[in-house]
């Protein structure tokens, strides 16, 4: 997934890279969020790509401008399926400055950023979920994950969003659905 965001002067592209553009440059974890900048024409304004990202699997979900900086938002999901979010900031020469991530604010939780919003000042609002941890009591309808071929581990649960019925009907039939994160997870609805 790629993701591009157009400046007064450039074009910004945003993706996902498991390979390192130049020798200097490593990638950290399985996959790395890459950002590219380019002139009306096509042609780089930067020397390489500027890539980022924790030793996990990284998946940016948006992108923006602010105050003249790009905004990016990102998961980073580990094996175990937990996500972190974090937002990143890079200045117009593709400084990479301060990052922020969910783990500050919600230590014990598997969270997903889906997008965020500038309010024109200087607050950034993000929007997203947050998942209990395996051991937390459950209410209401959920999603449990299951690897086949790990029985042992445990992982996040996931809030049913749909409807009564709709879960009734899943626990019934015994539904699954396949985790888009780690697709070697399956989801069961619960109660």
């Amino acid at each position: 997934q790629t993701h591009t965001m157009m400046s007064e002067d450039c074009i910004y592209v945003i993706g996902n890279t498991d390979t390192s553009f130049n020798a200097e440059q490593q990638i950290k974890g399985g996959k790395d969020i890459f950002v590219m900048k380019l002139d009306s024409d096509g042609n780089d304004k930067w020397d390489y790509p500027v890539i980022f990202g924790t030793e996990h699997n990284d998946k940016t979900t948006s992108a923006g401008i602010i105050l003249g900086d790009l905004g990016i938002a990102t998961n980073s999901i580990d094996k175990k399926s937990y996500s972190t979010g974090y937002f990143y900031n890079i200045t117009s020469d593709g400084t990479l400055l301060a990052t922020e991530n969910s783990k500050d604010i919600e230590p014990d939780k598997s969270t997903k950023i889906n997008d965020f919003y500038f309010d024109g000042s200087k607050n950034v609002y993000l929007t997203g979920s947050v998942e209990e941890p395996p051991n937390e009591k459950k209410t209401g309808y959920y999603i449990e994950w299951i690897n086949y071929s790990d029985m042992e581990s445990k992982y996040p649960v996931t809030p049913w969003t749909g409807s009564e019925e709709d879960a009734q009907r899943a626990m019934e039939w015994e539904e699954h659905q396949t985790n888009e994160d780690n697709y070697e997870l399956m989801g069961y609805v619960r109660n």
